[in-house]
């Protein structure tokens, strides 16, 4: 599979590495070609120094290729921006992007192509079930 991550974070690099391991073709994009260092050593991916609100930065990424796009910042006014070029322009049919803020996530909701992960509500989440149920 082909799939573009955009931010290289600690969020982004983790799972650039992990996808790159499992071996998927995975290109990663960030604005800091510093974020790169975060990879793990095993990264076989390619990496994009760029803006992905930049369309020329996305085509130099091969986006119109990709299966998934995983967008991982941690700006969701960004992300939201990136989200809607990633499917509106090039047309990539799996959008997987991470919402910092909760309240934001009704805003992705409207494209059944997009998948979000708020890593507060997951933590939120998971945290109830175990003071709830017998796992402590």
């Amino acid at each position: 599979m082909y799939i573009v991550v955009i931010g290289s974070g600690r969020t982004g690099s983790k799972l650039a590495g992990l996808l790159s391991e499992r071996g998927h073709d995975v290109v990663i994009i960030d604005r800091d070609a510093e974020q790169f260092a975060k990879l793990p050593i095993a990264f076989s991916g390619f990496k994009v120094e760029g803006d992905a609100l930049e369309q020329e930065v996305l085509k130099y990424a091969k986006i119109e290729q990709a299966d998934k796009v995983v967008i991982t910042t941690g700006n969701d006014k960004v992300n939201y921006m990136v989200t809607q070029l990633v499917r509106f322009v090039f047309e990539v049919p799996g959008v997987l992007v991470r919402v910092v803020d909760p309240e934001k996530v009704r805003l992705f909701k409207k494209d059944p192509a997009v998948m979000t992960l708020s890593p507060l509500s997951l933590l939120v989440d998971e945290f109830a079930a175990r003071v709830e149920g017998d796992e402590i």
